[in-house]
C-alpha cells in the first residue's frame, strides 16, 4: 500500500491567484507550476515557450573551445577522426550525431561502438590499438571515457589526440585529510559537465544531448548554417528519455522539440523504418513511445547482438540494408522481452526471501545484457537499490538501479577496491568483480547503507486535492502544457475525495482493466480507467467481505453505499471524436467514515 502525501510549496498567499491572471490557468495548473518552482513570469515563460536555439551556450567554456580547436584542425588537414561511442540508446545515438554532424562539416570520421561482450563497457586498450593501426589521429569518445584514465594515456601513446565528451560521474578517492579528490584522464580536454571545474548551469545532460549541443555550437563556430537540426534534435531526445535523465531546464527543451519534429517528418531514413516496422507511421509518437518501443529496439541490438547494427541503421543510405536492420532489431527487442520476463521472474524468487535493504543478486542464467533492465524491474517492485549480477568473460558483470534517497554511485566509490571495474551515476551503475567478492558487496553495502523504512516506502504525492466539479476540460487541456513527461517533470496528479463509482465494467485481454464512472456529492460525473483492476476487485470485494464482483468479473452488488478516494492523472480524452476530461487511476481507497 502506497503512502499518500500532498505536495507543499512555498509560494506566498496569492501566488495562485496571480499565476492564474498571467497565464489565464486554472487555479489546478497554477499550483503544479508552483509545485515545480516556477514561481516568475520569467520561469514560466521559458518552461512553456523555450526555443531549441535558446539553450544555454557551451562555446564559452574553455573545454569545448580546445575541443572545436582540435577538431577544426583535423577537419583543415584531413586528419582521420573516430568516435567512439557506448552500446546503448545514449551512446548510439550521440555516436550518430557526433559523426553525422563531423562529416557534414567535411571530417574524415567514422565510429567504433564496442561489443557488450568481448569489449566491455568503455574505452578498451585493444580496441584502441585498432583504432590506432587505421591511423586515426584524433579520438573522441562520447558517452564514456571519464573513467578511462588508463587507456586514454594509451591512446595518447599510439600518437592520438584525445577528447572525451561524458556525462557520468569522474571517480573518486579521498585523501589522508578526507577530501575528495577526482580522477580525471589525461585527455587533450575533457568535456563533462559533472566536473567541478566546468562552470555551467545546468549539469544534467545525458551524452545525446551534450553532443547536440556541441555539434550545433561547432557549426557556428566553423560559421556553418546547422542543416542538421531537426535531424539530429530526435535524436538527442531519443537519448534524452532513454538515459532517464532529469527533464527539466533545456532537457525538457530538447525533447519537446525532437517529439514535434518527428511528429511532423522523420528525416533519418533508419529512424522511419524502425517506427515504421513498429506500427507507429499513423500514431502520434511521445515520450512513451521513445522509452518503451523504439528505445528497447535500439538497445536490443547491443544486448543481444552488436550495437553497431543499430548504429549502422541510423547511418545508412542503402534502403535495402535499412529495411534487413530495422527487422533484425524488432525481431531482437522480442527475444529480450521474453529473456528479460524470465530471468525477473527468478529472481523475484530470491528477492522476496531477502531483508537487505540494498538488493545485490547474483544469477548466472542472467543474460548480461539484460541485467540492468532486470534491476530496474526489481527496483520499481521493491522500491529498493537494486544490482544484478551475473557470469561474465572474467568473473561477475552486471548493473545496478537506485531509488531517489540512495547515491548508487557514491556509495559504490566508497568499496571501489572490490570491483575491477565500475563506473555510472547517482541513478544507475554497471560494474565488474569477481564472483567471491559479490558476498562482501552485499554485506558492506548493506552495513553502511542508511536508508530507513520511510525512505523505502512507495509514495504517491499529489499536486491538489481538488473537487470533481474542478475535473472539467479547461482543467485537463491545462494539463498538456507539462509535457512532456518523465525523471524531474512527473505527470500531475490530483487527489479527489468521496466519489461513488458507477457504470463499472472491465476490459481486456484478461479482464484486468477496470473502465468506470466516478461520481461527486453535486451529481458531476466523470470517466475513469484503472489499469490495475485487479486491484479494484480486492478493494470493493474487501469493503463488502463477499464476493462483490466474481472471477467472471461480474458485478453483484449495487455500489451505491461505497465512498472512494482517488490518486489520478488528470488527461484530455479523445473519445469518439469529443475531447473530455478523465481520470487514469493511480491509487484508490475506501473513504473513511465521517
Amino acid at each position: 500500500m502506497a503512502k499518500w502525501l500532498i505536495k507543499r510549496n512555498r509560494a506566498k498567499p496569492g501566488s495562485v491567484e496571480q499565476i492564474c491572471k498571467l497565464f489565464n490557468v486554472t487555479p489546478l495548473a497554477a499550483t503544479v507550476m508552483l509545485n515545480r518552482g516556477l514561481g516568475s513570469v520569467a520561469q514560466v515563460e521559458y518552461y512553456k515557450n523555450a526555443s531549441i536555439d535558446k539553450l544555454h551556450v557551451i562555446s564559452e567554456i574553455p573545454e569545448v573551445k580546445r575541443a572545436f580547436s582540435l577538431i577544426k584542425t583535423a577537419i583543415e588537414n584531413s586528419v582521420p577522426i573516430m568516435i567512439y561511442g557506448d552500446y546503448d540508446v545514449d551512446g548510439v545515438t550521440s555516436t550518430v550525431i557526433l559523426c553525422k554532424g563531423l562529416r557534414a562539416l567535411g571530417a574524415r570520421a567514422d565510429y567504433f561502438i564496442p561489443d557488450r561482450h568481448t569489449d566491455g563497457y568503455g574505452l578498451n586498450s585493444a580496441a584502441i590499438e585498432n583504432i590506432a593501426k587505421k591511423g586515426c589521429g584524433l579520438l573522441i569518445t562520447c558517452d564514456n571515457g571519464i573513467a578511462a584514465k588508463t587507456e586514454i594515456d594509451h591512446a595518447r601513446k599510439l600518437g592520438m589526440q584525445t577528447v572525451i565528451l561524458d556525462h557520468h560521474e569522474p571517480a573518486f578517492e579521498y585523501d589522508k585529510d578526507n577530501n575528495k579528490r577526482y580522477i580525471i584522464p589525461d585527455a587533450d580536454t575533457v568535456v563533462d559537465m559533472k566536473l567541478e571545474n566546468i562552470d555551467y548551469p545546468f549539469r544534467n545532460l545525458c551524452a545525446g544531448g551534450l553532443c547536440f549541443k556541441f555539434v550545433m555550437e561547432l557549426f557556428a563556430y566553423m560559421n556553418r548554417d546547422f542543416f542538421l537540426k531537426d535531424e539530429l534534435a530526435v535524436f538527442a531526445a531519443l537519448a534524452t528519455v532513454c538515459d532517464v535523465v532529469e527533464l527539466k531546464d533545456e532537457n525538457r527543451v530538447i525533447v519537446r522539440y525532437g517529439l514535434e519534429t518527428i511528429n511532423k517528418t522523420i528525416e533519418n531514413r533508419g529512424l522511419r523504418k524502425l517506427v515504421e516496422v513498429n506500427n507507429l507511421m499513423e500514431k502520434r509518437l511521445t515520450e512513451y513511445t521513445f522509452g518503451f518501443v523504439i528505445g528497447p529496439c535500439i538497445n536490443a541490438g547491443g544486448r543481444l547482438e552488436v550495437a553497431a547494427l543499430s548504429a549502422e541503421l541510423f547511418m545508412s543510405e542503402d534502403e535495402n540494408r535499412i529495411n534487413e536492420l530495422a527487422n533484425r532489431l524488432l525481431e531482437l527487442n522480442s527475444i529480450r522481452k521474453e529473456m528479460t520476463k524470465k530471468s525477473y521472474e527468478s529472481l523475484v524468487g530470491i528477492a522476496d526471501e531477502m531483508s537487505d535493504r540494498v538488493l545485490v543478486l547474483y544469477d548466472n542464467s542472467v543474460d548480461e545484457s539484460i541485467a540492468g533492465i532486470v534491476a530496474g524491474r526489481l527496483k520499481e517492485r521493491y522500491n529498493k537499490p537494486v544490482i544484478v549480477l551475473t557470469d561474465g568473460e572474467k568473473g561477475a558483470k552486471g548493473s545496478g538501479r537506485s531509488i531517489e534517497c540512495y547515491d548508487m554511485f557514491e556509495e559504490l566509490s566508497a568499496f571501489r577496491d572490490i570491483f575491477t571495474k565500475f563506473g555510472g551515476h547517482r541513478m544507475a551503475a554497471g560494474m565488474s568483480l569477481p564472483v567471491e567478492n559479490i558476498p562482501v558487496l552485499r554485506q558492506s553495502l548493506n552495513d553502511s547503507c542508511t536508508l530507513t523504512e520511510d525512505d523505502m516506502e512507495k509514495r504517491i504525492i499529489a499536486d491538489k486535492v481538488i473537487e470533481l466539479e474542478e475535473a472539467d476540460l479547461t482543467a485537463a487541456r491545462d494539463m498538456e502544457m507539462f509535457k512532456p513527461y518523465g525523471t524531474g517533470n512527473p505527470e500531475p496528479v490530483v487527489a479527489v475525495c468521496g466519489l461513488r463509482i458507477s457504470n463499472l465494467r472491465f476490459v481486456g485481454k484478461e479482464k484486468n482493466i477496470a473502465f468506470f464512472s466516478l461520481i461527486g456529492n453535486r451529481g458531476k460525473m466523470v470517466s475513469a480507467t484503472w489499469f490495475d483492476g485487479l486491484d479494484m476487485i480486492e478493494l470493493i470485494n474487501g469493503y463488502y467481505g463477499k464476493e462483490a464482483i466474481d472471477n467472471n468479473r461480474n458485478v453483484h452488488e449495487s455500489l451505491n453505499e461505497l465512498k472512494v478516494d482517488i490518486m489520478a492523472n488528470l488527461r484530455l480524452d479523445d473519445y469518439e471524436g469529443n475531447l473530455r476530461a478523465k481520470f487514469y487511476i493511480k491509487d484508490m481507497k475506501i473513504s473513511p467514515k465521517r
